[in-house]
């Protein structure tokens, strides 16, 4: 039983050099579905876990870190992304198969920031892996094969996890783009006060939605927003988020979002999304009634257990 969970992402708190982003595509996308064995869910879980799930400070809403896992297969919808001062040159570069094969844990890659099974999800949005084009960016930018490109750090909280995320990355820029990034570790309140007050020029965070709309994936980057720690803003991105909600028009709707995360993730290029986190359980053939949903409500007085031998 799978269910899709929270985004990872990228956050950039401004433009880095365009051509960094074509090298963190999804070239191994192909690869990683022939090798999962197990079918994913077009359903979406959207869970907030983007504090709850490190276990460490439980949001008021979820008491998730106490849930026992020894049953069902579970996976929730969490974004995990890298966000800051990044040029369009990094997203470009980075294979987004990379992060569901070194962490094995079924996560999807991504290059939407509007999940996969909500309204608005489109995978052609986005900027895909070509390091031939990331090389070229980098190049125009005054930056042949890397040479010159100015010292550059990454933060992200300290999770074994992330730390890996953080070594892939930093591998594919040094292999394609001959550019080194530098990578902090830092414990979570720590790694919240650096951004408040000294957010470095890429960290990574994840989001689950509090509701199953696009709006609150995409309300996060309004200037106004208090998530929007890029401390990024576009006019017209604001504009048209603003207007989500109230187009009724199915076509028009997922129209206007696409504008919007075009925007976002290839116009601007504030955030790379990398894949969908995925939480996996197991159920035993004899408890029956289990059923997972988008928001992650489990029904107990639904459950049951089969006698042995039934």
């Amino acid at each position: 039983m799978r269910k899709s969970g929270t985004r990872n992402l990228i956050l950039c708190r401004t433009q880095l050099p365009e051509n960094l982003l074509p090298c963190i595509g999804c070239r191994s996308l192909g690869a990683f579905r022939r090798s999962n064995k197990l079918a994913l869910d077009n359903e979406v879980g959207l869970r907030r876990s983007e504090i709850a799930e490190r276990g460490e400070i439980p949001s008021p809403r979820d008491t998730t870190g106490d849930r026992p896992q020894r049953m069902g297969a579970h996976s929730h919808l969490e974004l995990n992304c890298l966000a800051g001062r990044l040029p369009c040159q990094l997203s470009h570069q980075v294979p987004l198969i990379g992060s569901p094969v070194i962490l094995k844990g079924g996560e999807i890659p991504t290059s939407s920031w509007i999940p996969k099974g909500m309204f608005g999800y489109n995978p052609d949005i986005g900027l895909k892996f070509n390091p031939e084009k990331a090389r070229q960016l980098l190049a125009s930018a005054g930056y042949p094969d890397g040479k010159g490109f100015p010292a550059t750090q990454a933060m992200f909280n300290t999770e074994n996890r992330n730390l890996l995320i953080a070594e892939f990355l930093q591998a594919q820029w040094k292999q394609h783009l001959k550019v080194n990034i530098e990578f902090e570790s830092q414990e979570w309140k720590v790694f919240l006060s650096r951004l408040e007050i000294d957010a470095p020029a890429m960290f990574r965070l994840g989001w689950g939605a509090d509701f199953p709309d696009p709006d609150n994936f995409m309300n996060l980057f309004i200037s106004t927003s208090g998530n929007n720690r890029l401390r990024w803003a576009n006019a017209r991105y604001d504009e048209l988020v603003a207007a989500g909600p109230i187009i009724r028009d199915p076509k028009k709707r997922q129209a206007l979002y696409d504008e919007a995360q075009t925007i976002l993730t290839e116009t601007d290029a504030a955030m790379i999304p990398l894949f969908i986190q995925v939480q996996n359980m197991l159920v035993k053939p004899h408890v029956k009634g289990l059923e997972m949903n988008s928001m992650e409500l489990l029904y107990i007085k639904r459950i049951h257990l089969e006698p042995s031998g039934s």
